[in-house]
């Protein structure tokens, strides 16, 4: 038999898993991000920047250690928006979560507060049982 609380728990476990799975893929692209920082930073490191020559060759290194510094930055800001997006998604994955365990309570104590009340009931019809069986047996016992 399903509970009202069935169908909730259900869909909070689809958010839950849905939360899992968008978390794990923000991971990987902060992984794959961190990558192309530490090689973009290698390829800084490993420009040379010559003793002579000619001004054009001293500008065109400029300019590409430049357009290297820029794409640095542009990784390491989508790497903070990243990090950002993670907090957040972890974040209202805890929520999901304690969603989830407020409900499989008060479920829990809906299932208690039922059972009471069987046995409660239970519990009268046996008394009106014995009443009536001792008033056929003329009150004796």
């Amino acid at each position: 038999m399903k509970t009202k609380f069935d169908v909730v728990l259900l869909g909070i476990k689809q958010k839950i898993r849905q939360c899992e799975n968008e978390i794990s893929i923000i991971h990987s692209q902060i992984e794959q991000i961190k990558q192309e920082v530490f090689l973009c930073t290698q390829e800084i490191s490993h420009i040379e920047i010559p003793n002579e020559g000619n001004a054009m060759a001293f500008r065109d290194i400029y300019i590409g250690k430049k357009a290297l510094i820029f794409q640095l930055d542009e990784k390491n800001s989508l790497l903070s928006s990243l990090k950002f997006q993670l907090k957040n998604k972890q974040e209202e994955y805890k929520e999901k979560q304690l969603e989830y365990e407020k409900i499989k309570y008060l479920q829990k104590k809906e299932l208690s507060n039922m059972l009471n009340q069987i046995k409660q009931k239970e519990n009268q019809e046996f008394d009106e049982i014995a009443t009536m069986l001792f008033a056929q047996q003329g009150g004796k016992k």
